[in-house]
């Protein structure tokens, strides 16, 4: 097995091998029918509100979709949640290369805290 190279403008948090397919992955967590599971997942962090879109077609990033939330502060004062907003993009290349790509906007939240434009990418490969 190679080693990858990551570009520096980015920072390698894990790397693991699922025993799993790509596609299954994506059926279960991010299909429009795995919303459940994500409805599951927010409530079980505390958040509430939670709404997320359909897939639709990007002409630049295959897929996008919107996903909003009320996510719990714990801090003892200001507001009590803060208003989660992400952009999530998906795309599927050759040999099932699946990136995902996650925009996150954070707001209602004392200025020391704030999270704004935070962006995420998953790279699967089966």
């Amino acid at each position: 097995m190679h080693q990858r190279v990551i570009a520096e403008c980015f920072t390698k948090v894990a790397e693991t091998k699922f025993p799993i397919k790509v596609e299954e992955f994506f059926n279960l967590f991010l299909w429009d029918k795995a919303v459940n599971f994500i409805k599951s997942f927010h409530r079980r962090c505390g958040d509430k509100e939670f709404k997320c879109s359909s897939w639709c077609p990007h002409d630049k990033f295959g897929h996008v979709r919107d996903v909003s939330f009320q996510h719990p502060i714990k801090i003892y004062f200001g507001a009590k949640f803060g208003s989660c907003q992400e952009a999530q993009k998906f795309r599927i290349y050759r040999n099932s290369h699946l990136v995902i790509e996650t925009s996150q906007d954070i707001s209602d939240v004392s200025k020391g805290v704030q999270n704004s434009d935070k962006t995420e990418k998953i790279r699967l490969i089966d």
